[in-house]
């Protein structure tokens, strides 16, 4: 129930019309990526916030991402 109140709240505090929600383990760090770069080369004008649900990406793993979206937030599931 916890994941759920972190994720509405995300939501809620987030100005941004469209969301788009992943979930991704370590191995997909690489086609999570890629899907942020192609959301922000095919649609750069629609107001978004990403949300990714992720098991065992590490906290450089987490930077990386930031670092390709801005507009994006983690929610650790186990």
């Amino acid at each position: 129930m916890e994941k759920y109140r972190q994720l509405y709240s995300i939501v809620q505090q987030s100005s941004a019309k469209n969301a788009f929600m992943f979930i991704a383990n370590k191995s997909m760090k690489f086609a999570l990526a890629t899907m942020l770069i192609n959301l922000q080369e095919t649609m750069p004008q629609l107001d978004y916030h990403i949300v990714v649900l992720y098991d065992g990406f590490s906290i450089e793993d987490l930077q990386d991402l930031k670092k390709v979206e801005n507009r994006i937030s983690f929610i650790e599931y186990t």
